[in-house]
């Protein structure tokens, strides 16, 4: 038979039970719905204390790690869109090819339209220069595709240079112009048909370029890292590399779908309207498996500097329901000459085209 006092204590640890029972329960329910990482809860005797995870006390300049700081609104970011940034290592004749090509930017949206030149290289095509028109004309529309962003519908590979030759007696007059290739119904990128769907399309990208940058507010500096997350946060990193338009701005923009040269050219893009400097790259990378691959990436102006930025490799492939920790999210973000380590700059844009030099980082 159980003496009155047993009944007493038998009760009291029945309580006691049901008191830690409610802890236990009420500590379930917080960690659903604050969702707090149970692997930093230590229990200590009877007592439960919640360690805060060491991460949420560094700032991300503190993951960045380039002396920059993103409360410093004395950070100097010239006003300019970089859009001239190879133009400016053409020679004379690319520079004069690549300022037609930009000025009839209103009419190569027909996809067909012939650009026509004046008497510019007479005396060169006197002086048996038809190569070097030629070489100029390959570097010129190289230049065009990093530079210019805003005529991403042109697919240079169905555009030639032409040059006509008249003689009448030993007098020679050129004619030279630039027009679609006869097997080609336009020089329109593949997956634009014609002018009203490239319209379409150009409306659908500037509507999404216009909410974007609505959004983005603060320093320069501060754009550039809202450009940067933006595009990690919205963007898909396409794996089978055959999606339709994964290596330009409408991939990126209207299909969400990229590889490297996607995230790097909507990057620019978004830059340049609102007018931060910067480039596109290209050139080799060594990945984590320690291979070189052809990669493409940026480079922006800060404080009279360039600092590398690798939207691509911050947006790394995640498993499952991980979550992307800062550490990665901005581990080539803005970064140094240290970005050199495995990032490896070439500047031949085209198969056997001109080498184009690219400005150091900042050290």
């Amino acid at each position: 038979m159980l003496k009155k006092e047993d009944g007493k204590i038998i009760s009291l640890i029945f309580e006691l039970l049901m008191i830690f029972l409610i802890i236990f329960l009420v500590l379930l329910l917080v960690f659903y719905f604050f969702d707090i990482d149970i692997d930093n809860i230590v229990v200590d005797g009877f007592s439960i204390k919640y360690l805060k995870n060491t991460d949420d006390e560094k700032s991300i300049d503190d993951y960045i790690k380039n002396d920059l700081s993103l409360d410093d609104e004395n950070i100097n970011i010239p006003t300019r869109t970089e859009n001239e940034f190879f133009y400016n290592q053409l020679d004379e004749y690319g520079k004069i090819i690549y300022n037609k090509i930009v000025s009839n930017s209103d009419n190569l949206v027909s996809g067909n339209y012939i650009i026509s030149f004046d008497n510019e290289f007479d005396t060169l095509l006197n002086n048996n220069g038809d190569e070097i028109l030629k070489t100029s004309y390959k570097n010129a529309v190289d230049c065009i595709r990093y530079d210019r962003l805003d005529l991403f519908y042109i697919d240079f590979t169905k555009m030639y240079l032409k040059i006509e030759t008249t003689t009448r007696g030993s007098l020679k007059s050129y004619r030279v112009f630039i027009e679609k290739g006869s097997d080609y119904e336009n020089y329109f990128i593949s997956g634009i048909e014609n002018q009203d769907e490239l319209f379409n399309i150009i409306n659908s990208l500037n509507e999404k370029r216009d909410t974007i940058l609505n959004n983005v507010s603060g320093t320069g500096y501060q754009k550039i890292m809202q450009i940067h997350n933006y595009l990690i946060d919205n963007l898909e990193y396409d794996q089978t590399n055959r999606a339709k338009n994964n290596d330009n701005i409408i991939g990126a923009l209207i299909d969400g779908n990229v590889v490297c040269e996607g995230y790097a050219k909507t990057f620019k893009y978004l830059l340049d309207y609102l007018q931060i400097p910067c480039i596109l790259v290209i050139g080799d990378a060594e990945n984590s498996a320690g291979n070189n691959e052809k990669h493409m990436w940026n480079y922006v102006f800060i404080n009279d500097e360039w600092y590398g930025v690798d939207v691509t490799w911050d947006d790394p492939i995640i498993s499952g329901d991980g979550k992307l920790s800062n550490e990665s999210r901005y581990k080539y973000f803005c970064k140094k000459s240290d970005f050199n380590d495995n990032h490896f700059s070439e500047g031949v844009i085209s198969i056997n085209g001109t080498k184009f030099e690219y400005p150091e980082l900042a050290r």
